[in-house]
């Protein structure tokens, strides 16, 4: 019996011991935790001795480099830009935008370099230049955007018990690679579904990666496929804008506890024909917040989160390679949040899909919609600190995207973009009335682990 962590491991490797055609990636909540960031890009070479001479020595290695360029055109009230799109309009905004992501990381095997059984140390450092293409809404039409100086982005001890039946991460981390993620989290350019729904966060006070704070989790198997995890997460105000370089460890500035819990079912393209992906979660988070758009500003405790998330492989025509269709979908549901009510998402993925002539591309298609409490973003003059204004001029902003991965070989990748913002809404500006937008761009990635195929640490 293995833990869901582990098996979202297993399933990475099982290409790689089983298979020596084109293995797409799955990356993982769990140990390897960079694998969401590294191996969203979906796809690793074949096997070697050198993989397995990094690994017998106990020491594992990652290191990434990505970067977005892209335009987008849309029209706001409020602001204008030059950019690469000439304006078209009194409110035209044309903008170019780039960022550059880079992520080093290492994993420390301590069974085999001192012998503590089932025991790991893992290190993530990750610095982000360039600045966010937010296109007028809180999911953006990119991720990953800068400007972060080189920080510590997590480090921390993972212990199994009975086979990692249970699994236990412990130290400076955060929920965003372990709670309502799976393999296809990031694989997006914009913010639809990376690595959470777009409006994640933006409902909580806990700090998303490349933050850290004080943390962990506990992922009980309960069987081969089914799994359990909680979590208990700091909620801290050292690391607001990404500006600390990750050493500042103190807890004095903590304002809460952020709560997620998880179940759900996972198999994968070594256990099945058509792996499925199917989890249901919450998470409560106990940091106070003031309820703006109430007389006297009140200070409350306690807000909710609830998600379910649909995920299944339609189509794989050959059991020996990972060609395949994937259909996935999920909602989330708040209460006692300061802007939405909901989220919903759903897409298609598909690897492979001119079969063998074209192993390492893929297509990407999205779709989100979230729903806004036109209320709750009001700001009435008897409590307003910024100027009165009605709410939200609508109760739905919507996100679109479409993006092509063109695989040049193991570990680069190239993928153009294209995003279509529909009734733009940011809590930042609820009242704002920001036209439609469009952005176009391409992501180009090189991941190092799978350029020269560096091992994947799966805990013993």
């Amino acid at each position: 019996m293995r833990s869901n962590s582990t098996r979202l491991r297993e399933i990475i490797t099982s290409g790689c011991q089983k298979r020596r055609q084109y293995n797409a990636l799955w990356p993982l909540s769990g140990s390897d935790s960079t694998r969401l960031f590294l191996g969203r890009y979906l796809h690793t070479g074949p096997c070697s001795g050198r993989a397995y001479w990094w690994s017998h020595t106990g020491v594992r290695l990652d290191h990434g480099l990505w970067t977005t360029d892209g335009a987008s055109r849309h029209l706001l009230q409020s602001r204008l830009y030059r950019g690469l799109f000439p304006a078209c309009g009194r409110h035209s905004e044309g903008r170019h935008v780039s960022d550059r992501t880079r992520q080093a990381g290492v994993t420390f095997d301590l069974e085999r370099l001192i012998g503590i059984p089932e025991a790991s140390v893992h290190v993530i450092f990750e610095e982000r230049n360039g600045r966010s293409n937010a296109g007028g809404t809180d999911i953006g039409l990119n991720q990953n955007a800068g400007p972060v100086k080189y920080r510590l982005t997590q480090f921390y001890w993972e212990q199994g018990f009975l086979n990692d039946r249970i699994d236990i991460q412990v130290g400076r981390t955060e929920p965003t690679l372990e709670f309502a993620v799976s393999d296809l989290s990031c694989t997006s350019v914009t913010g639809i579904f990376c690595a959470q729904p777009g409006t994640w966060y933006s409902q909580n006070v806990n700090k998303a990666y490349p933050a850290s704070e004080w943390g962990g989790r506990i992922n009980l198997a309960v069987t081969p496929q089914i799994y359990f995890k909680v979590g208990a997460y700091e909620d801290t105000t050292l690391s607001s804008g990404f500006l600390p370089a990750g050493f500042d460890w103190r807890t004095s500035n903590a304002t809460g506890v952020f709560i997620p819990a998880e179940v759900g079912y996972l198999t994968g393209f070594g256990s099945a024909r058509l792996p499925s992906k199917y989890d249901v979660g919450f998470w409560y988070d106990t940091s106070q917040y003031t309820v703006g758009n109430q007389p006297g500003n009140p200070t409350v405790t306690g807000r909710q989160g609830g998600y379910i998330q649909l995920q299944q492989t339609v189509w794989r025509p050959d059991p020996k390679t990972n060609q395949s269709l994937t259909l996935f979908g999920g909602a989330i549901w708040y209460n006692n949040s300061p802007a939405y009510t909901g989220q919903y998402y759903a897409g298609l993925y598909d690897r492979a899909p001119w079969g063998a002539s074209r192993p390492l591309d893929s297509i990407g298609l999205y779709g989100t919609m979230a729903t806004i409490n036109q209320s709750d973003t009001a700001c009435s003059p008897i409590n307003c600190t910024g100027t009165p204004h009605r709410g939200a001029p609508f109760d739905k902003t919507f996100l679109f995207e479409v993006n092509y991965g063109i695989g040049i070989v193991p570990g680069v990748t190239a993928k153009p973009y294209a995003a279509w913002s529909v009734q733009p809404f940011t809590q930042a500006n609820p009242a704002a009335r920001v036209e439609n937008g469009v952005a176009l761009g391409v992501e180009f990635t090189v991941v190092f682990e799978q350029l020269f195929n560096f091992p994947v640490f799966i805990p013993h």
